[in-house]
């Protein structure tokens, strides 16, 4: 008998190492997820920092940070070329009064009614 209540002994302690080690592990995958978020948002302000700090100094920026914002000027410029070629593409033009995307081959946006000038 004495045998058997060491046995149950062992199991009832091994049960509860198990039970142990599952809630530190279920503990420690949220933490890391909660760490992870963090650094997201983190990443995310970073970004509209930069985002902000580009759009107070792009005419005038301060000599560390011109490099940067020389390049991000020129990106910007690239993609409204790449975007123009794409509509070309596509057979579509932007009505200049809100922006919309129409046929164009349209006399007047399918969006506001603005006329559209045709190329």
């Amino acid at each position: 008998m004495a045998f058997l209540e060491g046995v149950t002994e062992k199991i009832t302690k091994a049960g509860q190492g198990v039970a142990q080690s599952t809630k530190n592990m279920a503990g420690t995958v949220k933490l890391n997820s909660s760490i992870a978020e963090e650094e997201k948002q983190i990443k995310a302000n970073y970004t509209r920092i930069g985002e902000a700090y580009y759009q107070a100094h792009k005419e005038e920026p301060e000599a560390e940070m011109a490099e940067w914002i020389s390049a991000i000027t020129e990106s910007m410029g690239r993609i409204a070329e790449y975007r123009e070629q794409l509509q070309k593409i596509k057979g579509l033009c932007v009505c200049p009064s809100c922006g919309a995307e129409n046929s164009a081959d349209s006399a007047f946006c399918a969006h506001c009614g603005a006329k559209l000038g045709q190329e």
